[in-house]
């Protein structure tokens, strides 16, 4: 226990400053995390409108929870608006392979240029 107490001692060595004053010792406070949760629930909250999610969907219970058809009616939107980019993006990936497969195999058109 002595080679403890010298351990910890070393650690624990408070001076006087230049006016021979001594430091005082004391505890923090515990910090409060609701301004953070706060603001997290709030960045949530703008993603969630932006996208069509309910803040729910991102993990955040609220207070005054939608109900259920409200909840199904926005996972609507969101399910058709998802499957319309599908329509849109899915021809645009396609003449992404093709032009992909086009210069992997050196396929040229007609006029000598990639497709």
């Amino acid at each position: 226990m002595d080679r403890w107490k010298a351990t910890i001692s070393t650690f624990l060595q408070f001076d006087q400053d230049e006016n021979g004053g001594h430091p005082v010792v004391g505890q923090f406070q515990q910090a409060t995390m609701s301004p953070y949760v706060e603001q997290l629930r709030t960045f949530a909250a703008m993603f969630a409108g932006e996208t069509g999610l309910t803040v729910d969907d991102l993990g955040f219970v609220s207070d005054n929870p939608s109900s259920a058809e409200a909840i199904k009616a926005s996972h609507e939107n969101l399910r058709l608006t998802a499957r319309k980019a599908q329509r849109t993006f899915g021809a645009c990936f396609l003449n992404v392979g093709f032009v992909a497969a086009c210069l992997r195999d050196d396929f040229h058109t007609s006029d000598g240029s990639f497709i």
